[in-house]
C-alpha cells in the first residue's frame, strides 16, 4: 500500500488577505485534518470557525489547542468532542475564561 500526505500550513495573520482566505477554505475542504493553534484573535477565530465548523463532520479529526473557546469546541477525534467546553465547570473552560479576560 501507499500513502501520500500532504501538509498546508497558514501564519494565523495571513487569514486577514482575501485571497489566503479563500485559498484556506479550498484547503480545508480539501483536508481530512484540521490542526490549529495559538487562535487567540477574536477576528481571525471567528473566520476559522466559519470556515472550518461547516466542514467538521467531514473531517477525520479537528485539532486546536490552546485556542479560544468558540475555535477549541470544534476539537474532534472519533468519539471525543469539546463542544460543551465553556459550558460546564472545567480547568480547561477556567483557563479559557482567564485568557479572555486578559486579553
Amino acid at each position: 500500500d501507499n500513502m501520500a500526505v500532504e501538509c498546508v500550513g497558514y501564519l494565523l495573520e495571513e487569514l486577514r488577505n482575501d485571497e489566503a482566505l479563500e485559498q484556506f477554505k479550498i484547503d480545508v475542504a480539501d483536508a481530512n485534518v484540521f490542526i490549529g493553534s495559538l487562535i487567540f484573535v477574536q477576528e481571525l477565530a471567528e473566520k476559522v470557525v466559519e470556515v472550518v465548523e461547516p466542514l467538521r463532520d467531514q473531517l477525520d479529526a479537528v485539532l486546536v489547542f490552546p485556542s479560544m473557546p468558540e475555535v477549541m469546541r470544534m476539537n474532534k477525534v472519533g468519539s471525543f468532542t469539546m463542544k460543551n467546553l465553556g459550558q460546564s465547570k472545567s480547568v480547561v473552560a477556567d483557563f479559557m475564561k482567564k485568557k479572555k479576560q486578559e486579553d
